[in-house]
Order: C-alpha cells, then structure tokens, then sequence
C-alpha cells in the first residue's frame, strides 16, 4: 500500500511537456528543455512566495 500511495503522489507531481514530433513548435533544441526545467525548478523552490 505505501508504494501505491507514493506512486499516485509522483503522478500528481508529474509535468507532461509532450508534443507532435518534428512539430517544431517546442523544445527542438536541448537548451530549450534545460530552460523550462529551470523555470518549473524555479517556481517549485519558490511556491511559498507565489500567491
């Protein structure tokens, strides 16, 4: 039972970044996936602040 538990709240935390391939509207380049893994490390560190 604890590892349902600890699954569905790594579900729940989960970020799905999905897209088309060779859509070309997103993350084509590696920078651009470290940019937005920075951004959400950013707002997870800082949710105290977020109102």
């Amino acid at each position: 039972m604890v590892a349902d538990s600890h699954a569905r709240i790594a579900c729940a935390r989960l970020i799905l970044l999905g897209q088309a391939a060779g859509s070309g509207m997103l993350l084509d380049e590696p920078r651009e996936l470290a940019d937005v893994t920075r951004a959400a490390k950013k707002i997870y560190n800082n949710h105290s602040q977020l109102h």
